[in-house]
């Protein structure tokens, strides 16, 4: 075991989500990314992917935040080329600190695969579930509007991946 992995891989546990606005509760990316693996296991159940890999994707989706902090969804959203610089370095962190998950983090980046999405779409989901208990405790009514954008985006790429990877019940 490499030692300097678990040292990296610790500092996930000190970054928090949705820094940029108030809240009841924090969630670290730490917990996120156990919750999105969680929910990759669980969207198995309605979607035909690769769960293995899937779960790896998930667990190592936000590593790049070891270096660059969760950079929020809404500096995104208002600066276009940031998302696209994002992935960049994104890809550079990960062929530089993660050689052995470079492959995974590239995949993760680019989106391209069944198991990408399903990552993707577990993420949104986490970001549903933890917009939801913050509304429950009270908290910030920007939570509502997180949450309803997220939903949107979770129809979506449901639409999107649907077809032949959807498992009819």
């Amino acid at each position: 075991m490499n030692k300097d992995f678990l040292e990296k891989i610790y500092a996930l546990k000190n970054i928090h989500r949705f820094n940029n606005i108030n809240r009841i509760t924090d969630e670290s990316v730490a917990e996120h990314s156990f919750f999105v693996a969680a929910i990759v296991l669980d969207l198995s159940k309605d979607f035909k992917f690769n769960v293995d890999r899937a779960i790896k994707l998930a667990i190592v989706h936000d590593y790049h935040e070891i270096y660059t902090g969760d950079i929020v969804s809404s500096a995104k959203r208002l600066f276009k080329d940031l998302k696209e610089t994002m992935a960049k370095v994104e890809i550079d962190i990960a062929k530089k600190y993660f050689k052995d998950e470079s492959d995974l983090l590239i995949e993760i980046s680019e989106m391209k695969t069944i198991e990408s999405k399903i990552v993707q779409l577990a993420d949104l989901y986490s970001v549903l579930q933890y917009t939801s208990n913050e509304l429950k405790l009270g908290s910030n009514p920007e939570m509502k509007k997180i949450f309803d954008n997220t939903q949107e985006k979770v129809n979506n790429l449901i639409e999107e991946i649907g077809g032949s990877f959807y498992k009819r019940k």
